[in-house]
């Protein structure tokens, strides 16, 4: 029996991971702001930081992980169908999270230099998901013109 990926999967995926992704980031942004709000000491205020920057590395992993598996789905998708809309959709989740991912790490950058734990250097944050997205849009510019080609290749008589 030949598995055909339906457009609906790819949606359902997303929508899945998408949705873990706003639970991470709401529970991150939650554990750094309740500051505001109550007083900590300086060493609760490091395990705080500790457990957000644990969430944090989670957030990075299944943004790569997610965004490799919808490039490979969007890559299957285009062979089966010849229909590469997918490949957009796989550019636009990677520019979103890695938007929002960064987004949080320049917030805990913040936090640290408004605390004083800050360890010096400076913080390339706002040009990160620019040049991540540049990036893998070409790499999935490459990957769309290499199945095309792959595709439409005429099968050699001999």
């Amino acid at each position: 029996m030949k598995f055909e990926l339906k457009a609906w999967h790819i949606f359902v995926l997303m929508i899945l991971s998408l949705g873990y992704f706003a639970i991470e980031i709401v529970v991150a942004h939650s554990i750094l702001f309740t500051r505001r709000y109550q007083t900590y000491t300086e060493d609760q205020f490091k395990e705080a930081l500790q457990t957000v920057s644990s969430l944090t590395d989670n957030i990075h992993w299944v943004c790569l992980i997610s965004c490799v598996l919808f490039l490979i789905l969007s890559s299957i998708y285009f062979w089966q169908k010849g229909k590469g809309y997918f490949f957009l959709l796989t550019i636009l989740y990677v520019a979103t999270t890695s938007s929002v991912y960064y987004w949080l790490m320049e917030k805990i950058f913040i936090l640290k230099k408004q605390n004083g734990i800050w360890e010096g250097g400076f913080s390339l944050n706002y040009f990160a998901p620019v040049i991540i997205t540049i990036l893998f849009a070409l790499g999935v510019l490459i990957n769309y013109s290499a199945i095309k080609y792959l595709r439409n290749r005429k099968p050699q008589t001999a």
